[in-house]
């Protein structure tokens, strides 16, 4: 059954990721936008992990 349910989910995400990519292929200034928004959360997960406190 969990192999069923996980079955439908990636088919479902492979198609949304189609979809997104057919949208970001026809509008440039959206694939700007994600461009640059991944390379923000990107850098901020890179700060996050440079100023956690590590165990000793």
């Amino acid at each position: 059954m969990l192999t069923l349910i996980a079955s439908v989910f990636h088919v479902l995400l492979g198609m949304f990721g189609g979809v997104l990519s057919r949208f970001f292929a026809k509008r440039a200034k959206s694939a700007w936008l994600q461009k640059w928004g991944l390379a923000a959360v990107l850098m901020a997960l890179a700060v996050r992990l440079a100023v956690m406190s590590r165990p000793a």
